[in-house]
């Protein structure tokens, strides 16, 4: 690991799915959450989607899978990453995010090596940015300021 490249701490593995209620269930049967743990909440902020202002507005629900969480992700219908993808590719892994020291400097190190910002905003007290997932096989990956 480069010595300018700061600790990057996984958050959670994010994916998208149709019908919340059925994820839940699913991963619940599946064994990866135990049945309850699962905290469901409703999203409404603004964030920076190719390049312009969009609402973004979701469900989302999560649940400890050790040291990490599973994120599961209801899109609403309109232009935004998540249902973007769940039309073109399906439910599925979106991205992976992890907490990071200095949100700005690891932008820019991305941006060096070609990486643009797909997504970005704030969520609660920190900011967050998606990288583009051109370089990393379709899947997103998160960057979220450590507060």
């Amino acid at each position: 690991m480069s010595a300018e490249r700061q600790q990057w701490q996984l958050k959670h593995i994010a994916v998208v799915v149709r019908d919340m209620d059925k994820a839940i269930q699913h991963y619940t049967d599946m064994g990866l959450c135990a049945a309850g743990e699962f905290r469901s909440f409703e999203v409404a902020a603004k964030a920076t989607y190719k390049g312009h202002e969009i609402p973004l507005e979701m469900r989302i629900s999560l649940a400890r899978m050790g040291e990490a969480q599973l994120e599961l992700i209801e899109a609403s219908e309109g232009d935004n990453p998540y249902w973007d993808f769940l039309k073109e590719k399906g439910e599925g892994l979106h991205h992976l995010a992890f907490i990071v020291d200095d949100l700005e400097a690891e932008v820019a190190r991305a941006a060096e090596r070609g990486m643009g910002v797909l997504l970005s905003g704030s969520a609660g007290r920190g900011g967050f940015a998606y990288l583009d997932s051109a370089a990393t096989g379709g899947t997103y990956v998160e960057l979220m300021q450590r507060v």
